[in-house]
């Protein structure tokens, strides 16, 4: 998996385990993701079925640049290892996943997560404000002590 073409409303339905007959894709953080392509998906269930009302799909970067980056440093393997399988348990706030899939010989990954798109984000060039910075620490402070 490594183009947004690729999520279908037939993989959808696997993923999610609810029946999804058409969903709409729309790229979001543009230009923000480092490593990596975004995409707000919008999905229309089947009678009877009910699920997200949206998702947050990761996918692999666009470039051949890019993937090589996060291959080298392991960063899907490592984010796609944190929602499978300590997200759960962390004593921090992250979006809940609803599908985790990471190939281990191509590093293809798929990450479906909650759509967060009504909190507020960082501007990555600004900078934040230092309450802003605060908050961030403690909560590094607080998923290390943890582990």
């Amino acid at each position: 998996m490594t183009n947004i073409e690729d999520i279908t409303p037939e993989y959808l339905t696997t993923a999610l385990g609810r029946v999804v007959t058409a969903v709409e894709t729309e790229p979001v953080g543009v230009g923000v993701g480092l490593i990596g392509q975004l995409h707000r998906l919008t999905p229309s269930y089947g009678d009877g079925a009910t699920g997200p009302a949206a998702v947050i799909v990761k996918l692999p970067g666009a470039t051949e640049e890019s993937r090589f980056v996060a291959m080298v440093l392991q960063m899907y393997e490592k984010e796609c290892g944190f929602y499978r399988d300590l997200a759960a348990g962390s004593v921090v706030t992250s979006p809940g996943s609803h599908h985790v899939m990471f190939d281990p010989e191509t590093h293809d990954f798929v990450l479906m997560l909650d759509d967060v798109g009504q909190h507020r984000q960082a501007d990555q060039i600004a900078g934040i404000e230092i309450d802003d910075a605060e908050i961030a620490i403690r909560e590094l402070a607080r998923l290390n002590a943890a582990w």
